[in-house]
């Protein structure tokens, strides 16, 4: 996102198991929006097998007729979309 458009942005690096504890925290009060943070955490983080990433099994763009494109230019390509409509 720095590189895509003008503003400043902040990055907030965070710890996955504080995050969590955290959800886990919500969730047991009551709040069940905690349960997003906890997906993620269960998707991403590395003690889970690292669920969410799917190169280890394979990607199937080749059978969608997806191409291989550039995260830079993606994001690029939307942010001027966006700001073309405001």
């Amino acid at each position: 996102m720095k590189k895509a458009g003008p503003g400043e942005w902040t990055i907030e690096e965070l710890n996955s198991k504080e995050v969590a504890t955290k959800a886990q925290k919500e969730v047991a009060r009551g709040n069940f929006y905690g349960g997003y943070d906890l997906i993620k955490y269960i998707s991403f983080a590395k003690d889970f097998g690292d669920l969410g990433d799917y190169r280890k099994i394979g990607l199937s763009n080749d059978l969608l007729g997806l191409e291989k494109e550039d995260l830079d230019a993606g994001v690029k390509k939307i942010v001027q979309g966006i700001e073309s409509k405001m």
